[in-house]
């Protein structure tokens, strides 16, 4: 990192002020075109290209967090650095980090990167980032009209007539942010002000309402309970358990934490009770909905009372991969991955591929066949929805209609190739989901404490560096065949 005196030039009759990455003018700063030689990542401080460049691979290559970065390169380059040097921090890598992706991301769009000039440095990209996750939220990463031999196969029919096939495979990971932890029959979409916030601004005031689900008591002074005496309790023993410390190592275990944010700090475990992945597929007995589990013989109904002492955190993420390795698009499941979202999130995909789409792969299709055939969904007739060859061998019950025959993917025999005994390969890789989401997996810890939009633009950032690097990989490939990005 540099340690720079800025420079300034003014011309007074355009009330204009120029730097080094950008100008500013009527209180815009505007980011020159292409990509900077040194940016400023806070005032007289700067990095060089190819060093942001390298921050930005070990998080796509290695899961490395912005703080581990930061003492990464102090461990390595304390040594050579003069006194008054100063130590490279986590905020330097992390906007470093942003500032390097808008303005990729302006250059491919041909628009220039313009943001306010007033304001905390942290804070005054939100407004980019934002526009640029909801550009890819309704369109797709940018290799979205990308097919090769790989995720789509020619077919000559007898008619002689040539047929396109072109497969996506679906898939939910458990990674998420911090969401508002307000209940009602819809979760609440807003983001929180601070991650640290149980409810968003709207929710405020059910932060003086008892956490216990079905109270709306307020609550007593300094407590998150009302005075019901088992409200209390069930509130004390939350606090006990916090204090022990195997709870605290059972919490960071259920998490399935393989990659700490700071690995100086292994110790420093947050005490919140509150970070979990909420739904059905949550592992271990969950830390934000404390269950009383004992029995009450004086109640004539033995309640099982259930609280919310603090956050919720979004379910999963539900992602669409080529068979080729690409990844397309992905949807945040709030509560749970529901039917009704991935039945959504594959009519939009249909809408993306301009109804191109034919097979789309997820482990699930059977129970999601059903939901469409309920619903009268013509969908279920214009796409193959077949399960993954393995998943259906081990997990699928052979007796159900749904699993036996409408999502066999032995049923569809365009999905093989053609061979004179009829057990050639599968032609699309559908375990490609399974292998990318081992990779997504590692930003588990990464993305914890992270905001929404923050969240959301890191995510979309590491896809879209892991999508180019797939992309080389493929166009290096000796496998002949049709290839378009």
């Amino acid at each position: 990192m540099l340690h720079i005196q800025r420079s300034e030039l003014a011309i007074i009759d355009c009330k204009t002020q120029f730097y080094s990455n950008y100008y500013v003018r009527d209180g815009v700063r505007t980011y020159y075109e292409g990509v900077p030689a040194v940016i400023e990542v806070s005032k007289h401080h700067y990095v060089e290209r190819e060093l942001a460049e390298l921050f930005v691979a070990q998080m796509v290559m290695s899961w490395t967090s912005a703080t581990n970065a930061s003492q990464i390169y102090n461990t390595l380059y304390s040594s050579t650095s003069t006194s008054s040097t100063p130590s490279l921090t986590a905020d330097h890598v992390w906007n470093a980090f942003i500032i390097l992706s808008l303005i990729r991301d302006s250059e491919c769009r041909k628009a220039v990167l313009a943001v306010l000039d007033s304001g905390a440095q942290n804070d005054r990209f939100i407004q980019a980032m934002s526009e640029r996750n909801q550009r890819i939220a309704e369109y797709g990463q940018d290799l979205i009209n990308h097919y090769c031999d790989r995720c789509l196969k020619v077919t000559e029919k007898e008619d002689g007539k040539h047929y396109r096939i072109h497969a996506l495979v679906a898939d939910g990971i458990c990674i998420g942010h911090p969401r508002c932890a307000f209940q009602d029959s819809l979760p609440c979409k807003n983001p929180l002000l601070s991650s640290k916030d149980r409810f968003c601004t709207l929710h405020q005031d059910e932060n003086q309402i008892c956490a216990i689900t079905l109270c709306r008591h307020p609550v007593v002074a300094g407590f998150l309970t009302c005075d019901d005496p088992e409200h209390c309790r069930m509130e004390n023993n939350r606090s006990s358990c916090q204090k022990a410390m195997f709870q605290l190592k059972h919490v960071l275990a259920r998490q399935g934490i393989v990659q700490t944010a700071n690995s100086q700090e292994l110790d420093d475990v947050p005490n919140d009770d509150v970070e979990h992945t909420d739904g059905p597929d949550a592992p271990g007995p969950s830390t934000t909905f404390v269950e009383d589990s004992k029995d009450c013989l004086e109640k004539e109904d033995n309640e099982n009372l259930k609280a919310i002492f603090g956050r919720l955190r979004t379910h999963a993420e539900l992602v669409f991969h080529q068979p080729c390795g690409i990844m397309v698009r992905r949807t945040t499941c709030l509560r749970a991955e529901s039917l009704t979202q991935v039945s959504v999130s594959i009519h939009q995909s249909l809408s993306f591929f301009g109804g191109q789409l034919q097979v789309c792969f997820y482990d699930n299709n059977c129970r999601l066949y059903c939901y469409l055939n309920a619903h009268d969904d013509p969908i279920k007739d214009e796409l193959c929805l077949p399960v993954d060859p393995f998943h259906w061998k081990c997990k699928h019950k052979k007796t159900d209609i749904e699993c036996a025959v409408h999502c066999n993917p032995c049923r569809f025999p365009e999905l093989r190739e053609d061979t004179e005994d009829q057990n050639g390969k599968w032609v699309f890789n559908s375990s490609v989901a399974k292998q990318n989401n081992v990779w997504l997996g590692g930003y588990l810890a990464l993305v914890r404490e992270i905001g929404f939009v923050k969240y959301n633009f890191f995510l979309d950032e590491m896809i879209h560096r892991k999508n180019e690097l797939i992309l080389a990989k493929l166009a290096k490939s000796s496998s002949p065949g049709l290839f378009v990005c």
